[in-house]
């Protein structure tokens, strides 16, 4: 296998578990589920030989910019910034992914990976641990009261 496709395979799937982690979490709405996995998979054959990827890069730059006003407004009006947050970096990505020529583009896929991991594992998603654990973890146990001390009587 040539590098080049090593570092193809290695970076998509890079992105697709860090995605995965993300839209796991249930933040994300269905549909930008459904079209971030359908984007995903589409970039991959989008390429320089069989596609003029500057041409389209208008395209992909106003389709970032109308899910980012539409995830601020969303936010603003539902109060779920982590779920709008989320969603936009979905898209992000998947404008990223189909607009990759250079170096710095696989540099920023991976960023966006690792901002889809931490946004994954956010505090406010659900969390696998058992409430009684995560009771006990924010707040400890108080100490037993001492016992009142023993009368000597002489």
């Amino acid at each position: 296998m040539r590098f080049a496709q090593a570092h193809k395979v290695t970076s998509y799937l890079t992105v697709a578990s860090a995605f995965l982690a993300l839209v796991s979490g249930g933040t994300v709405s269905p549909l930008v589920t459904l079209l971030g996995g359908l984007g995903l998979a589409g970039s991959w054959w989008w390429e320089a030989p069989r596609v003029r990827v500057e041409r389209w890069t208008w395209l992909f730059t106003g389709l970032s910019l109308l899910a980012l006003a539409w995830g601020v407004v969303l936010g603003v009006t539902t109060g779920d910034y982590l779920g709008q947050g989320a969603g936009f970096l979905v898209i992000l990505t998947v404008a990223r992914a189909f607009t990759r020529k250079a170096a710095k583009d696989w540099q920023q896929l991976y960023l966006l990976a690792f901002l889809m991991l931490v946004a994954g594992r956010s505090p406010t998603v659900r969390s696998p641990t058992p409430a009684a654990t995560r009771r006990i973890l924010t707040h400890p146990p108080t100490p037993p009261p001492t016992p009142p001390p023993t009368e000597r009587r002489w």
